[in-house]
């Protein structure tokens, strides 16, 4: 069975759309509608079309179709003939496309400054100013601490060993502690042979102030001279010492046995409002030029002496010579 393509008999473009419910065709391009009249079979195909002529607008409409078909083929032609006559630039407008190319810098363009017609102003000299160095503040040198000895005499002891008597003064500013005394002797050249020490009798000096020293030196060796060297020290801790305390010494009898020897007694008051304890009562033996011939100290009886109370004293006291008067004094420490 042979078929044949079915075309619109108006226009004749192919693809007419249908049939529909009147077993009609319509024409997608010029809207021409028509039926389509089966053959025998035995015969070759014959298609009777029977055309539904359009309406009046129809042959305009097909008119506009072929305008615009006429147009478009004229637009294409025009837009092949711009596009090969671009192809093709002139040398000149292909540098200057080259050089206006996305991505492309241009050559730089020297543009000279034109010069000043007015002269630059002067800068009037300014002196040099020197910033002085920074001086680092000097701190003021630690004052030492320092004492003298005034050496008094020697008071014999057991076989060869000897006191050196004599008083030790602090010479600082401020209170020290009890000052240490070493005793250097030495031979006839001034080698050392041996040292000895001592404390003085007080427990802190002021400024100015004297505390009398027995230095007991034991067995030396044979020795021509002997040097003294004070050890001072800053006080660390001033105790507060009751005020109020005062000493009635007895009158000083010589002992019973030995010579030089002397039995002091006397009694201590508390003339204060505190209690005192640890009351101790320096002793000096003087000669007539003031010089120490023998020092000592002893403690009052009791473990504290009350306020508007009283305690004795005694002591055995040695001497190197003649005693010319004796002098006493007393601290104490407050009680608990």
């Amino acid at each position: 069975m042979s078929t044949e393509a079915l075309v619109c008999p108006s226009c004749r473009a192919p693809g007419a759309s249908g049939p529909n419910a009147n077993d009609e065709y319509f024409c997608r391009y010029c809207e021409t509608q028509f039926r389509r009249t089966p053959t025998p079979a035995a015969g070759p195909a014959v298609v009777n079309v029977n055309v539904n002529g359009p309406t009046q607008q129809k042959p305009a409409t097909a008119l506009v179709l072929g305008l615009v078909t006429v147009l478009l083929g004229v637009g294409l032609a025009g837009g092949v003939f711009l596009m090969g006559w671009r192809a093709k630039p002139s040398a000149s407008n292909s540098a200057s496309a080259s050089a206006s190319a996305p991505g492309a810098r241009s050559k730089p363009v020297a543009v000279a400054v034109p010069a000043s017609s007015e002269d630059p102003a002067e800068v009037a000299p300014r002196s040099s100013v020197v910033a002085p160095a920074p001086v680092a503040a000097t701190p003021e040198p630690e004052i030492l601490a320092t004492a003298s000895f005034d050496f008094h005499r020697i008071q014999t002891g057991y076989q060869t060993s000897f006191y050196a008597l004599g008083v030790v003064t602090n010479t600082s500013p401020f209170p020290i502690d009890k000052p240490k005394v070493i005793a250097v002797l030495l031979d006839e050249a001034g080698t050392e042979l041996t040292t000895d020490f001592g404390y003085a009798e007080r427990d802190v000096l002021g400024p100015d102030e004297s505390s009398p020293i027995k230095i007991l030196v034991q067995d030396p060796p044979a020795h021509a001279s002997v040097r003294y060297e004070v050890v001072p020290r800053k006080a660390s801790y001033i105790p507060k010492l009751v005020e109020g305390l005062r000493v009635e010494p007895g009158t000083p009898r010589p002992a019973k046995y030995g010579d030089n020897r002397w039995e002091l007694e006397g009694k201590v008051f508390n003339e204060g409002t505190l209690g005192a304890k640890f009351v101790e009562i320096e002793i000096q033996a003087l000669d007539k030029d003031g010089k120490l011939v023998g020092v000592g100290s002893t403690f009052a009886d009791g473990e504290v002496l009350t306020p508007g109370g009283s305690a004795r004293y005694s002591n055995n006291f040695a001497t190197a010579e003649a005693v010319d008067h004796f002098e006493f004094s007393v601290t104490g420490k407050i009680a608990d």
